[in-house]
């Protein structure tokens, strides 16, 4: 299930500097010497291009929990705590700037998600988004609300500050653009689920990012227009995901998304640990990315678990082109921090070998 090999960097530049060597020193003894450099040139970048993905790109296999939490320390918690530089001046209706370093770990926040639910990532933000996102934001933290269409007596006003607040998630008062990004996924307080909707649309490649950090921290990443070529895979997204979730990240609102299924007559049955859950199920509310089913389910406990804790999910009925489809996958809540026992017996040392984890 690993969705990218990414190789240590010291490997990467090892053999990067070797391919460029061996070419280049061949290229002395050829008559055409320049034109053989230029071919080592080449050669060295699509060595790094094959063989090292794309900034924010990184690989977690969410069946494996070693790799989870790994992947929870190495990605997630790598985005907190960066300072972000903003430049801009609410008084003075300045948006300004937040550094690349911390627009870098929004969307590292948000290739996290998207790495958890088997998606690919956004490698990259758009500089024209990312100024019209600056401007949005500095029209909500000016005006101290949200909203999607900032009339023209809002101060601050910008035409492209609106045409951003169009088309973006939205949020204030958290204390980063990670944090804001972890709350978008979370989505508890918005029955539609559409802002994680929005994180997690499989054809989403680009985006832009804007952050104003004043007495109203306000932020901005652009989701509408930014998509490409549906991915091959998955077939379908939920959050929370198949496999292990950090306890952290538990949500309390559940979606499962299909592009253009019909959820009227679908039933969701969740199991924890062989106990079944009431489940609530919201109305389903077409229009943001993929077609969603949104439920609650009650009783699932808050807090550090004591184990790892398991949930059956089952959806029933759903309608794939017409024909009826049954879909069941397991979410199994950590505590990131926990080294579960290791297996003494043969016999589960043997399983354990058998089935990687």
């Amino acid at each position: 299930m690993k969705r990218l090999l990414r190789l240590p960097a010291f490997v990467v530049a090892s053999a990067f500097a070797f391919a460029f060597a061996f070419a280049f020193r061949r290229s002395r003894r050829s008559p055409r010497g320049w034109t053989a450099r230029r071919r080592a040139v080449v050669l060295s970048f699509l060595f790094l291009t094959l063989f090292h993905p794309p900034a924010g790109a990184a690989a977690v296999d969410p069946g494996n929990r070693n790799s989870v939490v790994s992947f929870y320390n190495s990605e997630y918690m790598a985005s907190e705590g960066v300072p972000s530089g903003w430049n801009g001046n609410v008084n003075s209706c300045q948006a300004g700037t937040i550094s690349s370093t911390y627009r870098d770990a929004g969307l590292r926040r948000v290739n996290y998600f998207r790495a958890m639910a088997g998606l690919p990532p956004i490698n990259a933000t758009d500089p024209t988004r990312n100024a019209k996102c600056q401007e949005a934001a500095l029209m909500m933290s000016a005006n101290g609300a949200l909203s999607h269409s900032p009339p023209a007596s809002w101060t601050c006003y910008t035409a492209d500050g609106a045409e951003a607040a169009g088309k973006s998630n939205l949020a204030m008062g958290y204390a980063s653009l990670p944090t804001a990004v972890t709350a978008w996924v979370d989505d508890g307080s918005i029955p539609s689920a559409g802002h994680r909707r929005w994180v997690l649309y499989p054809p989403q490649i680009s985006t832009g990012l804007g952050a104003v950090i004043a007495g109203a921290p306000a932020y901005v990443m652009w989701v509408i227009g930014t998509a490409g070529s549906r991915p091959a895979s998955p077939e379908w997204v939920a959050w929370p995901p198949e496999g292990f979730l950090p306890y952290e990240l538990l949500p309390s609102l559940w979606s499962f998304s299909y592009p253009g299924a019909s959820f009227s007559g679908t039933t969701v049955s969740v199991v924890r640990e062989g106990v079944p859950l009431a489940v609530i199920l919201e109305t389903v509310q077409n229009g943001y990315g993929d077609n969603t089913l949104v439920w609650r389910p009650q009783g699932l406990g808050a807090g550090v678990p004591g184990r790892d804790v398991s949930h059956q999910v089952t959806l029933s009925n759903v309608t794939i082109s017409g024909s009826q489809r049954t879909f069941t996958y397991t979410v199994t809540v950590i505590d990131p921090a926990v080294v579960p026992t290791v297996p003494t017996t043969w016999g589960s040392l043997k399983l354990r070998y058998r089935s990687g984890n």
